[in-house]
């Protein structure tokens, strides 16, 4: 027997920070997070994914993201782009997997205090977000 978890479904989400990626000719294209607060029975979650916005106005957007409701669980996707940007880099400059892997934990421990603030700035918008005033 399959149990359906009750999930938000088709809400406009209030997102917390996007960053641009790329555009075509018809859309821009932004990695982009977003919180979700707990609304009639429905467990909180937060969002990864890919907003499109449209170039000719109007408008025109759409979001296309992965929902987390458990840490654990995003935990494991933070993990998996933490491999796939070592990947990347050691296939893009060339260098062993190993040696992009250890300039990638480096890089991460240098960054650090930048994820400090973001994690206090998301945390406040996310409690904003609940109350309301977001």
């Amino acid at each position: 027997m399959v149990t359906v978890k009750k999930t938000h479904v088709g809400l406009k989400a209030r997102l917390i920070h996007s960053i641009k990626c790329d555009e075509g000719r018809e859309y821009e294209r932004y990695f982009s997070v977003s919180f979700l607060p707990p609304k009639n029975g429905l467990e909180p979650c937060v969002t990864a994914g890919c907003l499109e916005v449209s170039k000719s106005g109007g408008g025109k957007e759409f979001y296309n993201p992965s929902k987390f409701y458990e840490p654990e669980t995003l935990e494991q996707a933070v993990a998996s782009l933490i491999a796939l940007l070592a990947a990347f880099r050691a296939y893009k400059y060339g260098r062993e997997p190993y040696q992009a892997f250890h300039q990638t934990m480096n890089r991460l421990l240098e960054l650090r205090p930048k994820i400090a603030e973001l994690t206090q700035a998301y945390f406040s918008t996310m409690k904003m977000i609940e109350a309301g005033e977001a």
